[in-house]
């Protein structure tokens, strides 16, 4: 469903289309063409720590669907990349260095979803991945606008973070409603003041154990803003700058003039964290790990995106840090 709405956002007004989270999807599809290959291999083929990816929790993004290119690329740095298609245990979880768990969902909230959006794991799983966590695995736990914030707020709160679950507006959003997805690209630069977008923040993820694996700046399409709790031991990575704001709309389809909305500039969309003996990284916006096209025209969103050209090196550095390769 498409609808056209209109948002008073501090002095301007923007008109927007959103589309539901059913609508998006199926009109967001692999980019079969990107291709990007590792140059310096981290590891012999096949020989690295073994990532999971979650298919057990109505994951919009999988190692079979969406995150393909995600796939090719990690095992062309020589992972071993597997589908956990189980509900989360000891059992499931044995063998595993890094499990990613993109966008899930409730059996409940797949076809209706809204602010009551309820945990898409029991709380037996959040335990199992707490010690799990604390033992030395490592975690990357994604989730993109509402409502996939709600589905992992208990998980996301068992290791210092608190939610967002709205939709992040770049402050730099261009007024254009045939490509809001798209067009509403978040820039985050290392150096603070180079850009309004956000900043990204000094890490090992962003130095890389080299000057080529270095990132200037990472690129996001949209998403959620989060914020650490107190108390958290976690690093913000990725700040978002003056102007932006985060709506919250009651349902994922329906936004309107009336539709509430705060200033996000200091919310975060990515954040990374030491837990035990293991790591966990959060990211508040899904497309900036794979490579897709969407809409008619077929646009670039992801890795592929002409202003996303180190996406590819810092999903790599996120992975080179869950995996000890980076301090």
């Amino acid at each position: 469903m498409i609808r056209s709405i209109q948002l008073g956002l501090s002095a301007a007004t923007f008109i927007l289309q959103i589309v539901g989270v059913s609508s998006v999807f199926a009109t967001q599809v692999v980019d079969e063409e990107y291709l990007h290959e590792v140059g310096k291999p981290s590891y012999s083929v096949d020989k690295g720590p073994v990532i999971h990816i979650d298919e057990a929790h109505n994951n919009a993004h999988t190692a079979v669907g969406t995150y393909r290119p995600m796939v090719q690329l990690l095992k062309s740095d020589g992972y071993v990349v597997k589908r956990l298609t189980s509900k989360i245990n000891n059992d499931s979880l044995k063998n595993t260095d890094v499990l990613v768990i993109a966008n899930a969902l409730n059996d409940m909230e797949v076809k209706k979803v809204g602010l009551s959006t309820p945990s898409a794991f029991e709380t037996i799983e959040i335990e199992a991945l707490d010690t799990w966590v604390k033992d030395g695995g490592s975690l990357l736990l994604i989730a993109d606008h509402m409502p996939y914030p709600a589905a992992i707020e208990s998980l996301a709160e068992r290791f210092g973070f608190i939610m967002g679950n709205g939709y992040v507006l770049s402050a730099n959003f261009t007024n254009k409603p045939e490509e809001y997805i798209s067009s509403n690209r978040i820039k985050f630069f290392v150096r603070n003041g180079e850009a309004t977008d956000g900043s990204f923040m000094d890490h090992p993820i962003s130095n890389g154990r080299s000057q080529a694996e270095s990132i200037p700046f990472v690129t996001s399409f949209t998403g959620q803003g989060f914020w650490l709790a107190p108390g958290s031991k976690a690093l913000p990575l990725m700040v978002l700058g003056k102007g932006s704001r985060q709506l919250y709309p009651e349902t994922v389809d329906e936004m309107g003039i009336e539709t509430p909305s705060t200033l996000a500039a200091g919310m975060l969309q990515g954040a990374a964290v030491e837990y035990g003996s293991g790591r966990v990284a959060l990211f508040g916006e899904a497309g900036m790990f794979t490579a897709q096209r969407f809409g008619e025209q077929q646009e670039a969103m992801g890795m592929n995106n002409p202003e996303a050209p180190h996406n590819a090196q810092f999903t790599l550095n996120v992975f080179h840090w869950l995996t000890g390769l980076l301090p």
